[in-house]
């Protein structure tokens, strides 16, 4: 194992400049007025645009991030409810495709605010929201990201999960069996996959990201090698046919996460060599370590702090538990 095994090479800490801490942080808080990071991935507009995908499963896109919608007797089950300042055109839109007029089921796949403003406006007497529990217990909190310079608070009581779960759970529409997936800690700690597997229809949110780089979210969970272990078990659950669905751009099939999980087992590799030499984060950014995906992905300084930092983390934490 070759993160165990740098837990006994010594080295200095490693550290960022003021200069280059500034200027990621300013990346981060550019990106984060799109409301999120992989926002960027995608041009979004001011309208609301939807697909049909197959059968009573349709793709909303336009609302900060790329929503599957079921609609049911009952009324419509959405995967993820959208940037906050979208959230009221979202209702509407989702209140018309509903023969109903109303949302039965909304999943946030994690906290964050592009994934579950939505909440706010839902009744809850209505409504059930169903998330992991981990993010509901972010939602409940005051933190701070420091990568995008952003203090987080509480969210209103209710606008919090009313379902939530730490092992796989299952909603029962129409005869199909919708599975909600934990996968492990990659982009939050509270990741979670929706599959409609009737349709072949997988929701991964940000685990994957289209001409993109990923986002981990380390001050909430997320390092780089659960972002592999993630990508390992979508790739378990896919097949060829499987149409993924990522929390921005156009759906994917199974190579784009093959690619996405190469890209990471790469970059992970190159940090734990530099970690082990003793490098700098300065050192290894001027070895250019993302040279061979920038011209797919673009800038990739951001993501390289957020591997660099998440894995450091991870072999701090690792050493401090079990070598004390």
């Amino acid at each position: 194992n070759p993160t165990m095994a740098l837990l006994s090479v010594p080295r200095r800490q490693p550290t960022l400049n003021r200069r280059k801490l500034l200027q990621l942080t300013a990346l981060g808080a550019v990106l984060e007025t799109s409301s999120f990071a992989g926002i960027a991935q995608q041009s979004q507009s001011n309208s609301l645009e939807l697909r049909s995908l197959t059968g009573n499963l349709f793709l909303l896109t336009g609302a900060g991030t790329n929503i599957v919608a079921m609609d049911t007797p009952e009324g419509l089950l959405l995967t993820d409810g959208g940037s906050p300042e979208f959230s009221e055109q979202l209702l509407d839109k989702a209140s018309a495709l509903s023969a109903s007029g109303t949302i039965k089921t909304l999943i946030n796949t994690n906290w964050r605010h592009e994934h579950s403003s939505l909440n706010e406006l839902v009744s809850t007497t209505i409504t059930e929201i169903i998330a992991h529990e981990n993010t509901r217990l972010w939602m409940s909190n005051t933190f701070t990201v420091d990568w995008e310079n952003r203090r987080y608070t509480p969210r209103p009581d209710h606008a919090l999960p009313t379902r939530t779960f730490y092992e796989n759970d299952v909603i029962e529409v129409e005869g199909e069996s919708i599975e909600l997936g934990v996968l492990p800690r990659a982009h939050t700690d509270g990741d979670i996959y929706v599959f409609f597997r009737n349709a072949n229809v997988l929701v991964v949110s940000d685990i994957l990201a289209v001409n993109a780089w990923p986002v981990i979210d380390y001050n909430t969970g997320g390092w780089i090698g659960g972002m592999l272990d993630a990508s390992d078990a979508i790739i378990e659950l896919a097949d060829e046919q499987t149409l993924i669905i990522p929390a921005a751009g156009e759906p994917q099939h199974l190579s784009a996460v093959i690619a996405q999980r190469d890209m990471c087992m790469d970059i992970m590799g190159k940090v734990e060599i530099a970690y082990s030499e003793a490098q700098s984060f300065d050192e290894f950014l001027a070895g250019n370590p993302a040279q061979a995906y920038s011209a797919e992905r673009g800038n990739p300084d951001l993501f390289l702090l957020q591997a660099w930092k998440s894995l450091v983390d991870h072999i701090r934490y690792t050493r401090d538990v079990y070598f004390v």
